[in-house]
């Protein structure tokens, strides 16, 4: 299957601009995870010719589809509200692509027949949507979109309107599925337990830029910039006041929380700067290096999501934990140590504090 590539893609709409550069593998699931507004799902109907880019081109493989309308791109697409015809039936709903591309009644009900059963709805083929659960209308949809057997699947965060139950049974299902398919598929998505457990590759978007793409396993541990670093989950970020380096040439970062030792292989950067550091990993210690004042406790279900503020505190400096109960209380100072290979060092020429 052809890999997906967007060369120089730019597309303005208004005050925003959309800039990207970016190869997704062929035969896999690529993912593209991003805030609202980050360009994801434009960047989705670029490539499926609902949108024109103002310069750049896109190609499935060597095949360039810029110069080709939606229909002759050989493009499936799964729509976040479903998008299923009410008054047809299931089989109907699948068989519409084929029967538009010219293939006789009765060949594209079979092909409709062989994509419902691949995604295990074949018994439902006459029912109608309105009959169906959100779960159902979602396979019938994404059988809908591999029906006419293309070489691209396109998925705009097609498990978004599920409970979280049905939506991480779902996502497993669709794993199978697409891989069962053999596309090249791409998913956008703002959730990040979704794209990280659906990622064969993922990439990170942000105000119309991709700022990061690899593997979901190196982009989770060295996340390239500070935006895909907080995206992912590291929450906790402090600034750099300064750097000092003890007589074993350990490399240690002074913040308003207390000194962090730096991994080895870290070097001194220009200020200003800002650590990152999962929740997680911080390690609540009776003397730890870390120190903060607690000013919001919250239960999570597994422990307590708690939040710190430096002391004396300073806008945009805090620690965030995760702690088994009992909890702490407003105002209690709590200290931490954190394991230096779990700290990840970055040079922002622009940081002025506060949160993602």
């Amino acid at each position: 299957m052809p890999p997906i590539i967007f060369d120089a893609v730019q597309f303005r709409q208004g005050e925003f601009t959309l800039s990207a550069s970016l190869t997704l593998p062929g035969g896999q699931l690529s993912v593209i995870l991003g805030p609202s507004g980050s360009g994801k799902s434009t960047l989705l109907n670029l490539c499926a010719g609902f949108l024109k880019p103002h310069s750049g081109r896109i190609f499935s493989g060597s095949r360039e589809l810029g110069p080709l309308p939606p229909e002759e791109r050989s493009i499936g697409f799964v729509f976040q509200d479903h998008a299923l015809f009410p008054h047809l039936s299931v089989l109907d709903n699948v068989a519409f692509g084929p029967r538009m591309r010219g293939t006789s009644r009765r060949e594209a009900r079979n092909m409709a027949r062989n994509k419902l059963a691949l995604v295990g709805l074949e018994k439902l083929a006459e029912r109608h949507p309105a009959s169906l659960s959100g779960g159902e209308r979602q396979r019938v949809s994404l059988a809908r979109a591999l029906a006419p057997e293309p070489d691209i699947l396109l998925l705009d965060e097609p498990l978004s309107s599920l409970d979280t139950s049905l939506r991480i049974r779902l996502r497993r299902e669709l794993r199978a599925i697409i891989a069962s398919a053999g596309v090249s598929a791409l998913l956008v998505t703002h959730d990040q337990e979704e794209a990280l457990a659906m990622a064969d590759y993922l990439a990170v978007m942000n105000e119309g830029r991709i700022v990061g793409s690899g593997l979901p396993e190196t982009l989770w541990t060295m996340p390239g910039e500070l935006f895909t670093a907080s995206f992912l989950g590291r929450k906790c970020r402090l600034e750099v006041l300064n750097f000092s380096r003890n007589s074993q040439g350990v490399l240690t970062a002074l913040t308003p929380a207390g000194p962090i030792a730096l991994p080895p292989a870290c070097k001194e950067v220009r200020l200003p700067a800002v650590i990152a550091i999962r929740a997680e990993v911080l390690l609540q210690r009776p003397n730890g290096a870390l120190r903060g004042r607690v000013s919001t406790v919250e239960f999570i279900g597994s422990g307590y999501l708690v939040e710190l503020e430096t002391d004396p505190p300073k806008a945009g400096n805090f620690l965030i934990s995760c702690l088994p109960a009992p909890p702490p209380r407003r105002g209690d100072i709590l200290s931490f140590e954190v394991n230096p290979a779990d700290v990840i060092l970055f040079e922002m020429p622009n940081f002025t504090g506060g949160n993602l």
